[in-house]
């Protein structure tokens, strides 16, 4: 995800857009803001892949819980409540592979989606107001009860007799559908344009219209037109520079298309869900044997048992010795397990000291084994994923106060794992974005101390300020600080972490 903005969201009345680096740092008083902002990449994870009745799932077991619309989006006293409307902006990079929305000139990498949302009154559940998608085109989806109005660059765009509406789906976003399309299909609907198709908007030329059937260049509309291929098929027809044929034609070719625009969102919000570890700053408490239940344990969690399970797997596919020497290397230990009577315990062995049972060492051990396991797993040891693209497919870390229990000392350590992930994985072409929240001034400083010495690019980096007191309203607000070559913080508040700065 390139950057992401959120208005009117828990105590946020506008976060402004975030661009995020590789490593961000999330730095900031208690209930200033930090976990509202980390935890809405885990609530669209949760919201990913399933069938929806509103448009976020607010409550899950195990996960985010904020329980309804109304208590996640911004108490403003001074909006009646049916009036109040929830802002969520988000970009990210297409995908190469998805022919339908590709045109054969230059177009544009990015895509942006911007979902307004409001809960109309007497309603019980969210409802999408608005939907906008720019990206080589501007798309505006207006909703109102189940009907649909759509703009496409500006214009608008009537398909017809048949009223445009919309289904749910397992996805983030909604499909277009007719009124008239049966039920049944609505799921697995694609407005398509053939010779003998309905859609028929009432702004088209006919002579247009007629051309394209006479030359057999409806299937044109298979795919996006930019302006200059739509220019050129108007040209081919014998309709000259006609801007408004070329516009007409370029327009429908989107229109056609939109469900396949959709369903792109629909899948980067899925892939981006599958690859988002969220860890939680209270992980388990670790215990002394774990009942084995032959699970593959492909991936490790932010649970102590799960990470037993996962080095066993290690020990199996003879990887463990390379996990051992990279956590060695970084944190001066390593991990093992043994096995007896259907039961996995996790043994831990410290620099210079003998193997003892994860219960018998410090419980901050407990607190970090899980993140170290997890990074080393998705952004050392893996191959990352690609897409069908060929493009690395992005993995974001969402990492709350990894300095729980932990020594000064050990936080350092864990601060400069973290920039050299980021810098193996830069050099390795991967996309890895990690998001850390801390209180911890040692975790900030050793970060610096490794762009001053080289060892990470400043550029990668960056620290989200949160502090409600710059706000006149009393809200929260986010100021970007980065981090200059020299290791200095750039755009840092004095006093920032004193005693009186809060």
């Amino acid at each position: 995800m390139q950057s992401i903005r959120l208005v009117n969201y828990r105590c946020f009345k506008n976060t402004g857009q975030i661009e995020l680096k590789p490593l961000n740092l999330l730095v900031g008083a208690n209930s200033s803001g930090k976990s509202s902002l980390a935890e809405f990449f885990p609530l669209l994870q949760q919201s990913s892949g399933v069938k929806l009745d509103g448009v976020f799932r607010w409550s899950k077991e195990g996960g985010i819980d904020y329980g309804s619309f109304a208590n996640a989006i911004l108490d403003d006293e001074s909006v009646p409540p049916a009036e109040r409307e929830m802002q969520v902006e988000f970009s990210f990079k297409r995908d190469h592979s998805n022919y339908a929305v590709q045109t054969q000139t230059k177009h544009s990498e990015d895509f942006k989606v911007t979902l307004k949302i409001r809960q109309p009154k007497g309603e019980n559940i969210e409802q999408l107001s608005e939907l906008i998608l720019e990206c080589s085109d501007v798309i505006r989806l207006g909703f109102d009860g189940t009907r649909l109005s759509l703009e496409i660059n500006g214009e608008s765009y009537d398909p017809g007799p048949q009223k445009l509406s919309y289904t749910s789906v397992e996805g983030l976003l909604p499909l277009v559908v007719t009124e008239s399309l049966d039920t049944k299909n609505r799921g697995d609907y694609r407005i398509q344009f053939f010779p003998g198709a309905v859609f028929h908007a009432p702004c088209a030329d006919d002579d247009l219209e007629r051309a394209l059937q006479k030359s057999g260049s409806l299937q044109l509309l298979g795919r996006i037109l930019s302006m200059e291929e739509a220019r050129a098929a108007v040209k081919s027809l014998g309709f000259g520079d006609d801007e408004k044929k070329a516009g007409l034609l370029q327009r429908r070719s989107v229109f056609l298309n939109l469900n396949e625009l959709l369903r792109e969102v629909n899948r980067y919000t899925e892939s981006f869900a599958a690859h988002l570890f969220y860890v939680k700053p209270l992980r388990s408490y670790p215990r002394r044997i774990y009942h084995q239940d032959n699970l593959a344990w492909r991936q490790a969690g932010s649970d102590v048992g799960d990470v037993a399970g996962f080095i066993l797997r290690q020990r199996r596919l003879g990887t463990l010795k390379d996990f051992n020497d990279w956590c060695l290397k970084r944190f001066g230990f390593t991990l093992n397990t043994h096995q007896q009577d259907g039961t996995v315990s996790l043994w831990i062995q410290l620099r210079g000291e003998r193997e003892r049972n994860i219960v018998d060492v410090g419980f901050g051990y407990a607190q970090l084994i899980p993140i170290v396991v997890l990074l080393w797993h998705e952004a050392v040891a893996n191959v990352q994923e690609r897409s069908f693209g060929g493009d690395p497919v992005p993995v974001l870390f969402i990492i709350e106060q990894p300095e729980l229990h932990l020594h000064p000392r050990l936080t350092g350590m864990f601060a400069a794992a973290l920039g050299q992930v980021v810098r193996e994985a830069t050099e390795r072409g991967l996309k890895l974005q990690l998001m850390v929240e801390t209180h911890s001034e040692v975790m900030i400083r050793r970060i610096c101390s490794q762009v001053r010495l080289g060892e990470l690019d400043n550029q990668a980096v960056q620290v989200l300020m949160f502090n409600p007191e710059h706000n006149e309203q009393g809200r929260a607000q986010i100021e970007v600080g980065s981090i200059e070559q020299d290791g200095s913080l750039r755009n840092w508040p004095y006093g920032f972490l004193a005693d009186r700065a809060y």
